[in-house]
């Protein structure tokens, strides 16, 4: 690599962590924001809001891994994630900008992978799936465009897990195919009159997958594209949510327009054990309707008002949810006990809403190839003692309240590394340590080292806004007995204290 490659790499390494910092504390206040009991409309501004910092929070990943392939820096993380997650992710980010060109943005989920676990780099699965998708909506104009996760073939170990994602634009030309995975390369014909675009979303997809044994296959017409891809999955040892009826033959009515997320949502009510009745318009009949929810769509809600009137006087609650979109909120409709969702009607969605009408519950759930239980935070967290880290006062905030939701009672706090090694010294009672690692004086990694010193064994685990490839240049293995990426989700800080704390906790029993 060139002196000047050298200096390009290490700017964007440093104003990579500058936007980071404040972009990890807007994310993370926003999902405080949203255990507030806010009304429905300010809710949906708060989603949109945390959804824009997610986006960028993609686009900056993207700057940044263009320059590690190029660098051959790529270090695949090995986490346990929801594959779900990643998919309706991936859809998420670009559902605004499809359903403001009229586009129908859909996912078909395989039910046979619902709730699974698998083990490996989440972020890196995103990028790839979120670049076909940006693609797909960014050059259809009319139509749809449809993303496909199924399973193909199934193991202890691992499983066969196909990508695609179908659209109807406007096609790539056969020539350019060949091409279009190249670093920066833009379709001259197709970029005309749209917003340019940096050309690194195929680069970087086509690279990670070659890493991951894969590889993109592209077919295109003037129809349409339609981009491919195939991996193996590790399974995970991770539990997942599994939902089972609460009872049999339970029916849910659907009232909308026909169209192919109204076909989605049926096939998903139906793979979970559900009756399914579908009409276009709502009738007097519907209000003595034997159904335990209704799904009506609020512009077949706003045409048969007197009949939506009385139904929201007469369904139990949970039972009645208005089909809805971002740019035309049903808001004005919404009755109490009424609920409203917003395209484009995700899985994970629908299993709420079908546990608030009381259709189904939760089980205990077990990945089938767990060989141990996973461990689970003590009953009683008022005993610890833990240490939050961080230079940044808006991350501090965060990370306690995160803490504090989980019902941790006493929480200290430093702002440096060096105020960090001085509050452990004075409260060698601390179980647990949470370390961000760029602060002043002593960044985390030389804390952790000087407290180890001091003779504590306390478990210290990095949070950070560094990737998994950084933080490995600038740290030592025994650093940090885990590193949790920023944004931390209460899931993963739930799961990573359990591991440390059961231990403590078995010990104290003793």
């Amino acid at each position: 690599m060139t002196d000047k490659s050298h200096r390009r790499q290490a700017d964007i390494h440093v104003l990579s962590h500058e936007i980071r910092t404040p972009l990890n504390g807007i994310i993370g206040l926003l999902s405080m924001l949203e255990d507030q009991h806010l009304p429905d409309s300010a809710r949906s501004i708060v989603k949109r809001i945390e959804l824009s910092a997610e986006t960028l929070n993609q686009q900056l990943n993207n700057a940044i891994e263009v320059q590690r392939i190029a660098a051959n820096k790529v270090i695949f993380a090995q986490r346990p994630y929801p594959l779900l997650r990643v998919a309706e992710s991936s859809v998420k980010f670009y559902a605004a900008e499809a359903e403001s060109k009229g586009v129908e943005l859909t996912l078909q989920f395989d039910p046979r992978l619902m709730g699974k676990a698998f083990l490996g780099d989440a972020e890196r699965l995103l990028q790839i799936l979120s670049a076909l998708v940006s693609n797909a909506v960014k050059f259809t104009d009319s139509g749809s465009v449809t993303v496909v996760v199924g399973l193909r073939k199934e193991k202890s170990t691992a499983s066969q897990v196909f990508f695609t994602v179908i659209d109807t634009g406007i096609g790539i030309p056969d020539d350019e195919i060949p091409l279009v995975t190249q670093a920066n390369y833009q379709i001259e014909s197709a970029i005309r009159g749209r917003p340019p675009g940096s050309g690194a979303g195929l680069y970087i997809a086509s690279n990670l997958l070659k890493l991951m044994a894969s590889k993109l296959e592209i077919q295109s017409n003037q129809a349409g594209t339609r981009v491919s891809y195939v991996l193996d999955l590790p399974a995970s040892n991770s539990t997942a949510t599994l939902y089972k009826l609460k009872r049999p033959g339970q029916l849910v009515s659907i009232y909308a327009p026909a169209s192919a997320q109204i076909e989605l949502i049926c096939s998903n009510l139906r793979n979970l054990g559900l009756r399914v009745n579908t009409e276009e318009c709502l009738r007097a009949e519907a209000v003595h309707s034997e159904s335990a929810l209704s799904l009506i769509d609020y512009r077949v809600a706003a045409t048969n008002l007197p009949v939506f009137r009385q139904l929201t006087t007469t369904a139990p609650p949970g039972s009645l949810c208005l089909l809805s979109t971002e740019f035309e909120p049903a808001t004005a409709l919404l009755a109490k006990g009424c609920n409203q969702w917003n395209s484009p009607y995700l899985p994970s969605e629908l299993l709420d809403i079908c546990e608030g009408a009381g259709l189904i519950e939760a089980s205990v759930s077990t990945a089938s190839n767990v060989e141990h239980e996973q461990a689970q935070l003590p009953d009683d967290l008022s005993a610890f003692t833990l240490l939050c880290v961080d230079d940044s006062p808006t991350n501090l905030i965060v990370l306690v309240g995160a803490l504090t939701k989980l019902g941790f009672k006493r929480v200290l706090r430093a702002t440096d590394g060096e105020d960090a090694v001085r509050v452990m010294q004075q409260h060698p009672e601390v179980d647990l340590v949470l370390m961000d690692f760029h602060m002043p004086k002593l960044n985390g990694a030389e804390a952790a080292r000087e407290i180890r010193a001091n003779g504590s064994r306390v478990p210290i685990l990095g949070v950070t806004a560094l990737s998994e490839a950084d933080l490995k240049a600038e740290t030592r293995d025994e650093d940090f007995e885990l590193v949790l990426t920023k944004p931390v989700r209460i899931p993963v800080l739930s799961e990573a204290l359990a591991r440390f704390l059961s231990d403590t906790s078995q010990r104290r029993d003793k």
